[in-house]
């Protein structure tokens, strides 16, 4: 729940910035100014959260898995595409296909793409390094 206006606040912590960029200008003030409840299944259907869970056990479980699943990744690669994704709201498409190609030149120098595309080849799970 969006309590900002209930408390008099203003939204913080990104929210001015996000949400419109979530779910668009309309819905974002409704929630902001008239401080409207959202329920986890309709945050998912909103693009606010990945998945919703029934208790904290599955959340936690699941929280476990994907920093696992992250950690053991191509932690160089899929750093340098949060950037580019971070960045997709403040550029234009020139400056962020230029910044795709200089990151891919870093990402194709990596010995975690040659592990990748051994893993594949191998028909077996890569083990990545982060180099």
């Amino acid at each position: 729940m969006w309590t900002f206006a209930k408390w008099g606040l203003v939204v913080d912590a990104g929210g001015a910035y996000l949400l419109p960029r979530l779910l668009g200008p309309a819905r974002a003030k409704e929630l902001v100014l008239l401080g409207g409840k959202i329920l986890g299944s309709q945050a998912v259907a909103e693009g606010l959260a990945m998945r919703c869970f029934e208790n904290s056990e599955e959340l936690a479980l699941e929280a476990e898995r994907l920093a696992t699943r992250l950690a053991t990744g191509p932690t160089r690669s899929l750093g340098l595409s949060k950037q580019l994704l971070n960045r997709s709201f403040e550029t234009d498409l020139g400056t962020l296909l230029e910044a795709e190609g200089h990151f891919q030149a870093l990402a194709t120098a990596s010995s975690d793409l040659v592990e990748g595309m051994a893993a594949f080849t191998e028909k077996r799970d890569p083990k990545f390094t982060g180099h």
